[in-house]
């Protein structure tokens, strides 16, 4: 009988009964407990919890970061303290500690699986996803739990956007009290970008970026967005390209995980930034809905030279660095991203990749 750990926000633990693991127990799996995971979801490097940092697994002593926000999920899994995990996917929080742990994990494409229970983070980029340590066992979960619920409008493939929200002053008193850090920063950025002076030039541009990076994913892909209709506008659609291709493959990170004691040291003056530079090979992907799957390739390198991209007014630049930090060895992720619904495809070029990677 699998074993399964789930990844719950424990500062806001919803009271409607989950989906995924009632559908994972009818399946016969076992439900072993709780995961540790960044306040809300919000973070890439899981620093951000009431319990403390998730320290990755791959080797305790080194005090890495396990990737967020679903680092507790990966760092189970990579400890084999379980068969599988849930997590959930907002700009890559399932594939980032998957690649930090060296674990496989798995964004289905948006709306596929069930969020019914879950706490939303961004209504239109949510996805509850799947982590293991082989391809073939995410498989079999993602099989278990890949069903229609009408209890979420987003499982009957009807996108929600997020909506302006009005600013409550009952509000300041119980969010400045229950909150971390964090999570204030990212309410008080988006209550600002979805007021009314700011709608136009944030949240409906971010709208248009958005059409923008699933126009190029289609016509990037051999295969149609099924997903467009007789009634979509002419400028959401994107015809597929004559010369596409099947999948897209990139690197899950741009880096390997990151010392904890780097990332939270408040003795000096660290550029913040860096934190929310951990995603950006992910986010597209999100943007767009589309499945998209991280295995571990192993690093044999003893020594690794590699470059950061380095936010600065002018823009992001390439910082070069090398191994300074004892990276070699450590987990890397190779990413898989598919036409929206082609999930069975990115698994099977998965296996794939994780059979090369064995070697």
């Amino acid at each position: 009988m699998p074993l399964f750990l789930l990844k719950i926000h424990q500062t806001c633990s919803s009271q409607t009964k989950p989906c995924q693991p009632h559908l994972l127990k009818e399946a016969g799996a076992r439900i072993a407990g709780k995961t540790n995971c960044d306040e809300f979801g919000m973070g890439s490097l899981n620093i951000h919890s009431i319990h403390g940092p998730v320290i990755n697994p791959f080797d305790v002593d080194s005090r890495r970061a396990a990737g967020g926000s679903s680092g507790g999920s990966a760092a189970a899994v990579a400890a084999g303290l379980c068969d599988a995990a849930l997590g959930t996917d907002t700009g890559g929080s399932i594939r980032l500690p998957a690649s930090y742990c060296g674990v496989v994990g798995l964004k289905p494409s948006y709306g596929l699986l069930s969020r019914h229970g879950v706490v939303s983070y961004a209504d239109s980029l949510d996805t509850v996803g799947v982590l293991a340590q082989n391809v073939q066992k995410v498989k079999k979960v993602f099989g278990s739990i890949n069903k229609r619920d009408f209890n979420d409008p987003t499982s009957c493939r009807r996108e929600q956007l997020s909506k302006p929200l009005r600013w409550d002053p009952t509000y300041a008193h119980s969010r400045s009290q229950g909150f971390g850090s964090e999570v204030k920063k990212r309410i008080l950025l988006g209550t600002y970008a979805l007021g009314a002076d700011a709608f136009d030039n944030y949240f409906l541009q971010a709208q248009r970026v958005r059409q923008m990076v699933r126009n190029d994913f289609d016509h990037v892909f051999s295969i149609p967005n099924v997903l467009y209709t007789e009634n979509s506008s002419k400028e959401d659609l994107a015809e597929p390209g004559v010369n596409g291709v099947d999948v897209l493959i990139h690197p899950s990170a741009i880096r390997t995980a990151p010392r904890l004691d780097d990332v939270l040291d408040t003795s000096r003056e660290r550029d913040t930034l860096q934190d929310y530079v951990q995603d950006v090979l992910t986010v597209p992907a999100s943007l767009s809905g589309l499945p998209a799957l991280s295995v571990p390739m192993q690093n044999r390198s003893k020594s690794v030279a590699f470059s950061l991209p380095t936010y600065t007014d002018g823009g992001f630049l390439q910082e070069a660095r090398t191994d300074e930090d004892g990276d070699a060895g450590w987990p890397i992720g190779v990413s898989i991203v598919g036409q929206w619904g082609t999930d069975e495809l990115v698994l099977r070029v998965g296996q794939v990749i994780e059979r090369l990677s064995r070697g």
